[in-house]
């Protein structure tokens, strides 16, 4: 939020927010896996798991 010269502005706009989800690179017998939350959490096959 804005605060002190900044509060009593117009801030009457637009703002784009959006997700980019990589493409799944490899083939489907690669076993999907869950990733961390800089991959929004989601079933991911495109990298390699941690060890």
């Amino acid at each position: 939020a804005p605060t002190g010269s900044e509060a009593g502005a117009n801030w009457n706009h637009w703002q784009l927010h959006a997700h980019y989800y990589p493409p799944l690179l490899r083939s489907a017998t690669v076993l999907k896996f869950m990733v961390g939350y800089e991959m929004l959490a989601q079933a991911q096959r495109d990298l390699t798991p941690e060890q």
